[in-house]
């Protein structure tokens, strides 16, 4: 052990390695501010909803003759951003609701089966998906209603199942403080 520290090269080995990380820890903070790691990393540049294609139908692989069927599907674009569902039409709720997030209901609109959750970041967080049919395979449930931010939004009786993209625990920021315990958080709060 001894022959390798009298060794010069570990000496400068070791130095260079320490130089790499923190030029890679601060470069990696100047390049990508910390809030945007986490949703650059889990979340796309969008996110579509759209048909279920067929499958296994004609075309053998390398066949492009199907290439076009996507195109022909009917697609949606969902906002990445709580300003960008305002502007298309979605309420804003403002209060967040702890260890869910701000749940946004199109305007004017009952036949959208789905809901959107925004962060306190107004970030895209998630779906609450819904149907008033019967979906009785797990991880749909029956619920009597849904209440957010202290308000009834789905009065009938659906099933639904929560789809998130990102850790909902956080949501209203409560691990920073913010909110504390509170059911509910106004936004502009922290």
């Amino acid at each position: 052990m001894l022959e390798r520290l009298k060794n010069r090269w570990v000496p400068l080995i070791v130095v260079a390695v320490v130089i790499g990380v923190v030029v890679g820890a601060v470069g990696g903070q100047v390049v990508v501010p910390k809030g945007d790691i986490e949703r650059i990393a889990s979340l796309g540049d969008r996110v579509m909803l759209t048909s279920p294609l067929e499958t296994g139908a004609g075309g053998a692989a390398g066949d492009n003759s199907r290439i076009g069927v996507l195109s022909e599907a009917p697609v949606s674009e969902l906002p990445l951003t709580a300003p960008e569902a305002v502007a298309a039409g979605w309420q804003d709720p403002v209060l967040c609701d702890q260890g869910r997030g701000r749940t946004f209901r199109k305007t004017g609109e009952q036949d959208v089966p789905y809901l959107l959750i925004y962060d306190d970041q107004d970030g895209l967080l998630g779906m609450y998906l819904f149907s008033k049919t019967e979906v009785s395979a797990e991880p749909w449930v029956k619920k009597s209603e849904l209440v957010v931010a202290g308000k009834p939004v789905l009065e009938e009786e659906h099933w639904a199942m929560l789809v998130y993209f990102n850790d909902p625990v956080r949501a209203c920021g409560a691990s920073s403080g913010s909110c504390g315990f509170a059911t509910h958080c106004y936004r502009g709060a922290h």
